[in-house]
C-alpha cells in the first residue's frame, strides 16, 4: 500500500470521525441527487479524435487519442455510480490514460439511469451498443469494462451474449463490481465489511435497489453479479479491495468465476477501498490501469511497450 494511499484513507476516516454522517451520508446524498453528465470534457475533443454516436437516445463517446494508425480493438468502459450518475473526473482521467496505453478506441457510455431506467433496461441498450460497435470491430476485438455498478452492467451484458451464444466480447474487465446485493441471508457480512469501508455503506446500496433495481428480481444475473452464470465466459480481469463493502461477496465471486473455468486475472488490493484502481491520483491505479492495457493487447496477441 503506498504513502498516497494511507494518507488520504487516514483522512477520509478522520472525515468519518469528527462529521456528521462523514463521507457515507455525502455519498447517500450524491447518488439520491446526482449530477448531469453526458460527455467527455471539451478537451477531449480538443486533443483527441473523439466522436459522439446516439444509441437510442444515449450518447457513447469514442476517444482516440493516436491518429494515422487504425485502432486494432475497442473498450467499451462504464464508469460507476450506483445507477444513478455519471462519471467523473476520475473516470475520464482513466478514459484517457487507457486509450493511450493502448492506442485502441475507448468508448465511454453513458447508460441509462435511475430512477426514470433500471439495471436491466442498462443492460439491454448496451446489447444495443454492442450492435451497433460490431460494424467497426468484430466482437473478439471489443472488451468490456466498467467499476461498481458499470462492472455489474458490463458482466451482465456479456452473460447475454454467452447465454445467445453470439458476439461474445474478447474480455471483461471489472472493478469493484457491487456483489451481494441480493444476499439477505448475508446481510450481517455487509454490515461487519462496512466498518473497513471509508465511504460506502448499506444504507446507500439499500437506497439503489430501491431505484437501480426497480421492479426487478434482485437475485438476477442483470442486477448483481452474485446472480451470473460464468460458464463460458471470455477472459475476466477483476480489481477489488479488501476495504471495501463488497469484499467479502466479491471474495466468493472469485470463486464462482473460477469454479466455471474462466480464465482470470484478479488483483485483491489488501488495505484498498471501493474503485482503487479507478484512482489514477495513486501508484496503485497507475499500475492497475497498466496492467489492463498490457492485459487487453495479450488477449488479441498485440505486443506493447513495457
Amino acid at each position: 500500500m503506498s504513502v498516497q494511499y494511507k494518507a488520504a484513507e487516514t483522512l477520509l476516516n478522520l472525515i468519518n470521525r469528527v462529521t456528521r454522517g462523514g463521507l457515507k451520508a455525502v455519498m447517500l446524498n450524491l447518488v439520491k441527487d446526482p449530477p448531469t453528465v453526458n460527455d467527455v470534457p471539451e478537451s477531449f475533443y480538443n486533443k483527441y479524435d473523439c466522436r459522439r454516436l446516439m444509441v437510442e437516445g444515449r450518447p457513447v463517446v469514442r476517444v482516440r487519442t493516436q491518429t494515422g494508425v487504425e485502432p486494432q480493438a475497442a473498450l467499451v468502459y462504464l464508469a460507476g455510480g450506483g445507477g444513478t450518475m455519471g462519471p467523473l473526473q476520475v473516470h475520464f482521467d482513466m478514459v484517457e490514460h487507457v486509450a493511450k496505453l493502448t492506442g485502441f478506441d475507448v468508448y465511454l457510455a453513458f447508460y441509462p439511469l435511475a430512477p426514470e431506467h433500471n439495471a436491466l433496461e442498462a443492460r439491454r441498450w448496451l446489447d444495443v451498443v454492442q450492435e451497433r460497435l460490431t460494424d467497426d470491430y468484430p466482437a473478439e476485438r471489443i472488451f468490456f469494462g466498467g467499476d461498481s455498478s458499470g462492472a455489474n452492467v458490463a458482466i451482465a451484458h456479456t452473460a447475454h451474449q454467452v447465454a445467445i451464444g453470439f458476439g461474445v466480447p474478447a474480455g471483461v474487465i471489472a472493478i469493484s463490481p457491487a456483489t451481494g446485493l441480493a444476499d439477505g441471508e448475508d446481510r450481517d457480512i455487509r454490515l461487519k465489511a462496512e466498518t473497513d469501508d471509508p465511504y460506502l455503506s448499506v444504507a446507500m446500496n439499500d437506497y439503489i435497489a430501491t431505484v437501480w433495481g426497480r421492479d426487478m428480481d434482485l437475485s438476477s444475473g442483470d442486477y448483481c453479479p452474485s446472480g451470473v452464470d460464468f460458464e463460458g465466459f471470455p477472459p475476466m480481469m477483476l480489481f477489488y479491495g479488501t476495504h471495501e463493502l463488497f469484499c467479502p461477496h466479491d471474495d466468493k465471486l472469485v470463486e464462482r468465476i473460477q469454479a466455471a473455468g474462466v480464465e482470470l486475472d484478479v488483483t485483491r488490493g489488501e488495505g484498498l477501498c471501493h474503485c482503487w484502481a479507478v484512482l489514477g491520483m495513486l501508484p496503485e491505479a497507475k499500475r492497475a490501469q497498466r496492467r489492463m492495457a498490457e492485459w487487453m493487447a495479450a488477449r488479441i496477441g498485440v505486443e506493447k511497450e513495457a
